[in-house]
């Protein structure tokens, strides 16, 4: 009898749960402790599986600032536990995506400190203004874990992230980045149907 009343309670939740997205014929799993903030601008396109305590947050206000935030999962994305992604602006994934555990995407930061009208130190880091761009991760990418990106960030089709990187800058398609900041190891050659090591400039 538990085990009856249990297996309902499962069912009944993912009943809400589909219901809240509007998946009709697509198959979303999101493990314990996870939430998603604003879910009418979070799009999924297809299969997607998610760990545990995984934070899914699209921001709709902050410091009386308006965001028209937006995040889109493409189809067959694989997702480790403790993942967090958050958008002011627009942050995309490709197809076939895997994401490792512990991994950080968010498009935006507390304040501005490379541009014009840079944000005063002596002003608290919640009152600082957000600052973001748009993040696109292409398909076929593979994310490590401990991966963080931040900002306004390009990853090309195919590409890798190795391990405990942090991103702060575009990169093209088919490369393997590894570092902090992280840069590129090695790229695919299609002439010789291999990966090969990349000569810093």
């Amino acid at each position: 009898m538990r085990y009856i009343k249990k297996v309902y309670c499962a069912f009944r939740g993912l009943i809400k749960f589909y219901q809240q997205f509007n998946l009709k014929n697509k198959l979303i799993l999101i493990g314990k402790n996870s939430k998603v903030v604003n879910s009418k601008r979070v799009v999924f396109n297809g299969r997607a599986t998610f760990g545990f305590n995984c934070w899914i947050e699209c921001v709709s206000f902050y410091n009386q600032e308006i965001f028209s935030s937006k995040i889109i999962f493409g189809k067959n994305l694989s997702v480790g536990n403790d993942f967090h992604v958050g958008s002011i602006n627009k942050v995309t994934l490709g197809d076939n995506v895997l994401v490792g555990s512990r991994v950080l995407i968010i498009d935006h930061a507390h304040g501005i400190y490379n541009l014009l009208n840079q944000s005063n130190p002596e002003i608290e880091p919640l009152n600082r203004k957000l600052y973001g761009g748009e993040i696109i991760i292409g398909s076929n990418v593979w994310i490590g874990d401990s991966v963080s990106i931040v900002g306004n960030i390009s990853i090309g089709n195919g590409s890798i992230i190795g391990t405990g990187s942090i991103v702060t800058k575009n990169f093209p398609e088919n490369v393997l980045i590894c570092g902090n900041p992280a840069k590129i190891i090695k790229y695919w050659c299609k002439e010789e149907n291999k990966w090969l090591k990349y000569k810093q400039e």
